[in-house]
This record gives structure tokens, sequence and C-alpha cells, in this order.
């Protein structure tokens, strides 16, 4: 008998032994697990030993764990991939990918333009190693300046807070990160100490006048700074239910021989999926952090806090980076400050993207800081590390079990944001910065991120289309036998480790490395720069809920200000 097309005939199907099929029989759905499960059958139940069967020269196979070969898979299905359903691909996206995208949709950017806003998410997601870096390196900066602060008025700035320390460090520190927008946050740390220690010997009343104005201006950064802390989390609680519930209806489907969702592939789009789990301490961060109302909004309050100094009669010691009169230009230029907080183009480059500041790792001024960031560029690598182990053992653990096709877009991925990163550090010895905003740096990253990102969204979206959906890819490159998820040794598997924690082990171990692990650690060791960017105008924190000891008791437990003053020497080194 012979049949263009085999996969549609019963099983058990009296066939010829030398030829059951004849010269031209394929697959009328090219690579498809039901149908090909159908040849097989039928091949098994007319010549247990045909050659096509895998491994029949050393044994005999049984149905429990008949295969086809690679070779005969091929001359059924095809040698190339076979696209899944538009249902089954919609359905896996929804599933596993779009939770991802709402949490990078979430990812705080400032507000300086759309440009600005768009480079932040192609940054993001085409170089995370570099945006984590850059968000821990504007935590740890504003952590060392609220120990300076809470140490220099514990101690000889005492009388200057009156009975409220803990307000004055907050806002102090909040206003020279402020500054720090333009990367003039240590001059401004500079400027202010300098004239606080002429206030010490000023009335009681200079005293109140100069801490309430200190207080009015962190109050209104305080107000501007958008952080999205407590909805941030909610929506990682969401994107964790989601994973769970997927989880469930893989593994009921598997159970029940659904022959629309195969746990297989399932299981793949999972593991490709927490190649991504690094978004989660990044939404964290960047939520912690938050962003800037309007991108006029901080310039206008330092100026206005510039302005209330002056009328204190305090401008003469206190001249901060600010130049927005012909009068206060030619005042700051003698002390040495000429650049002015409303140039757009400096706080781009210099320190308005959280995620992007390379000047802070160029700048020639600031060598005792390469020796304070070790945190910063070691967390980065084994957050996204980890997220990529994720992925690399759920693969390694479908069947057929081992290295396989999947491995070899999840290394391009790794790859790709590893060259991304040194990329970066590339051009920041290529171009670096002499004073002035390098445009060509901003539009060179720029290209490179929307490169990088198309190529790894793109390995992405080829896996959930099918590329992997071929012969080769399930037997190993002719290594094994065909591994169909109908095959019941291979649904055996599957089912057995849906469900205990072969699966879910390494996925929900990744996902509570990321969601907890990692954010638990930075609480712990920049708990007040969280505190910092989380309070509110009224001087508490939105993080209260969370029940963290106060700030400023820890921070007089830690160091002392003679210890802080040699810090200061030092670059802020922690």
């Amino acid at each position: 008998m012979t049949n263009d097309f085999c996969d549609d005939l019963p099983v058990g199907i009296a066939q010829d032994c030398a030829h059951p099929w004849g010269a031209t029989c394929k697959s009328r759905r090219g690579f498809d697990f039901t149908a090909l499960w159908t040849i097989t059958q039928n091949v098994f139940q007319a010549c247990a030993n045909d050659s096509r069967l895998f491994g029949t020269v050393e044994s005999l196979p049984t149905l429990y764990n008949v295969s086809l070969t690679r070779e005969a898979c091929e001359a059924f299905a095809g040698a190339t991939w076979t696209r899944y359903s538009g249902s089954d691909i919609w359905t896996r996206l929804t599933t596993w990918k779009f939770p991802l995208l709402q949490l990078v949709a979430s990812f705080p950017r400032p507000p300086l333009g759309p440009n600005v806003e768009c480079f932040v998410v192609f940054h993001l997601l085409g170089d995370p190693v570099d945006s984590l870096w850059n968000l821990l390196l504007k935590l740890r900066d504003c952590q060392r300046r609220a120990k300076f602060w809470a140490a220099l008025f514990d101690g000889p700035l005492r009388t200057v807070a009156e009975d409220l320390p803990q307000d004055v460090w907050k806002s102090l520190t909040l206003i020279t990160d402020g500054y720090d927008e333009w990367d003039q946050g240590d001059d401004a740390i500079t400027v202010l100490r300098a004239g606080l220690n002429k206030v010490v010997n000023r009335p009681k009343a200079a005293r109140k006048s100069m801490m309430r104005v200190i207080r009015t201006t962190a109050d209104a950064l305080a107000a501007d700074r958008a952080t999205k802390v407590f909805p941030i989390i909610v929506a990682l609680i969401f994107f964790v239910g989601s994973v769970g519930v997927a989880f469930g209806r893989t593994a009921s489907a598997a159970s029940t021989s659904s022959t629309t969702i195969f746990a297989n592939v399932e299981v793949h789009s999972i593991a490709f999926s927490a190649l991504y789990f690094w978004v989660i301490p990044a939404v964290f961060l960047s939520s912690v952090i938050g962003v800037s109302q309007t991108e006029h909004a901080i310039p206008r309050i330092l100026q206005r806090f510039q302005i209330d100094l002056d009328r204190l009669e305090f401008g003469s010691d206190m001249c901060l980076p600010n130049e927005y009169t012909d009068k206060r230009r030619e005042k700051c230029r003698k002390h040495g400050q000429t650049e002015c907080v409303e140039c757009s183009q400096r706080r781009k480059f210099y320190g308005g993207i959280y995620s992007w500041q390379p000047a802070k790792w160029q700048s020639t001024t600031r060598e005792p800081l390469a020796r304070g960031v070790t945190l910063p560029m070691i967390l980065p690598f084994v957050i996204v590390a980890t997220a990529t182990a994720s992925g690399f053992w759920l693969s390694y653990l479908v069947p057929p079990e081992g290295w396989s096709c999947r491995h070899r877009g999840e290394i391009p991925t790794l790859a790709a944001w590893l060259l991304s990163v040194m990329f970066d550090r590339a051009l920041d010895s290529l171009l670096p910065f002499t004073g002035r905003c390098h445009a060509w740096h901003f539009r060179l990253t720029y290209i490179k991120d929307v490169l990088m990102t198309a190529v790894t969204v793109g390995i992405v979206i080829f896996t959930q289309v099918g590329i992997f959906n071929r012969c080769e890819c399930y037997t190993k490159w002719g290594r094994t036998g065909l591994a169909l998820p109908e095959m019941p040794a291979v649904k055996d598997v599957l089912n057995r480790r849906l469900l205990g924690a072969a699966y879910l082990g390494p996925a929900v171990g990744g996902i509570v490395f990321q969601l907890i692990v990692v954010p638990f650690f930075i609480h712990c060791k920049y708990g007040d720069a969280i505190r910092v960017f989380t309070q509110r105008d009224d001087g508490l924190s939105n993080m209260g809920w969370f029940g963290w000891p106060s700030g400023s008791q820890r921070l007089r437990r830690r160091s002392s200000p003679s210890q802080q003053d040699h810090s200061m020497e030092k670059g802020f080194d922690e």
C-alpha cells in the first residue's frame, strides 16, 4: 500500500514490512507531534525491527519507548522547521511573555522627552547589566551621602538640626542628590557643608530659618519624585501568580493528553522567559529610586532653594550650582561654578538618566569611586547569570535531556547582553567626557541598544513561532530517538517533573532569588538610600508599612563623625 500522506492512517493497519508506506510517504502537517506519533505507532505495528525506529540494532523497542530516528523523522516531516499554529503562539505569548512585558512597561523613565524614554526601555532590554550597574550606583551614591550627613548632624552640626536630626540628614541627602542629576552632588555637598559650618555661629533664629528652608526644599523634591513601590510590588505578585497558574494549567493538560498544549514546548517557553527574570530586580530598583514628575521641576526647586538662601543672606557662603540669572551666573563663576542646572543636555549625560550614567564611570576626578563600586559591578552579573542559569537548567531537563537546540538560542541571548556591556566600556574609553556633553556617545549607545534588543527579543520571538520545531532538535542531532510528548516514556518523565520540583524548582527558585533575595540584600546594603528616595513630603517613608528600622538609628551605629570626615576625603569610599 502506498500513500502520499501517511499521518492520518489509523493505527494498527497491516502493512508490508519491507515497504510499509511507499517511497513518497510524508506528514501532511510537517513536524507535528500528533502526526509523527501516529506514524511511529504504524511503523512499529507493521514491523518492530524497522530500521527507521531508533535502537532496533541493539534491542527491539516496545510501544512504551518506541521512537523514530532523525533520518526517518526528516523523511516523513522534512528537515526544515514547522511553524506553530497562530492560536498556540498567541497562548504562549500571553501566558509567559506578556507578564514580563508588563513589568518592562512599568519601568520608571525620566521625563526628558520621548526620545530619552524610548532610550531607557531599549537600554534596559539591550543592556541589562549596565542598567542594573547604574541603578545600583545611584543607590550607592545616595547611601554614602546619607551616611555623611547623618554623621555630621550627630556631631559638629547637632545644634543646627535642633531636635530633628533624622529629617535633616534625609533632607540634605535628597537635595544633594537633586544636584547629582547634573553630576554636581559632591559640589553641592562641599558648598553646603562650608556654609553650614558658618551657620553654627549664627543666632538660633537664623539657624531655624536655615533648617526650615532645607526641609521645605526637600519636601518639594520628595513630592515631585514619583516612586511606585507598592504598585510595582503588586504587579510582581500578580506576575508570580500568573506563572503559578500557567504551571498548573500545563501540568493539567499534560496529564489529560491534550492535543493543543504540550508540556515539553511549554517548559521550553518558560525557560526563555526565565532569561528575563532580571527584569524583576531592575523594575524594583527603578521604582524605589523613582523619577521626577516633569523635566523642569527639579531645576525650579533647586533654583528656589538658592533664592531662599540668598534671602537669608547666605548667598555669599552658599553659591550652589545654579545659573538662572545673569547676576547669579557672574557670581557663581567667581566661586568656580560654571555649569548650569538648566542644561538639559548635561543632565541627559551626567546623571539625569539613572540607568545610564557614563560620566560616573569615566570622570578622572572620581578615581576613588572605582574602589567603592564592587557591589554595583558584581551584582548585575550575578542577577543576569542567575536568570540565564534558570532557563538553561529548564531546557536541559526537557526530553531529550541534555544540550539541545534551545541552548543555541539561549547562549546568544546571554552573549548579546555581555557584548553590549563590553561595548559600553569600550565606548567610555574611545569617547571620554571632557567637560562637555558628548552627543555621539548617546547616539552610538542608542543604536547599539536598539540592535541588541532586536537580536535578543528576535530570538525569543523566533522560538515562539517554532524555529526549533524540527526533527534535529527533538533527537539531539540524531543522537537519540525522536522524543515526542505522546510517547509513554517521555510523557511519564514530563508528568513526573511537572508535578514534582524538577521544573518548578528552577523557575520558582529563579523568581525567589530575583524577587526576595536580591531586594533584601540591596536593602541591607543601601537601606538608608531607599528611605531617602521613598520619603514623603511629610518626612515619613513610603516603605514604612514594611516595618523597617529607622535609618538614622542604623547610621549612628555604623559611623562616627570622625570616620565620616575621613571617608569624605577618600571620595566617600564604602
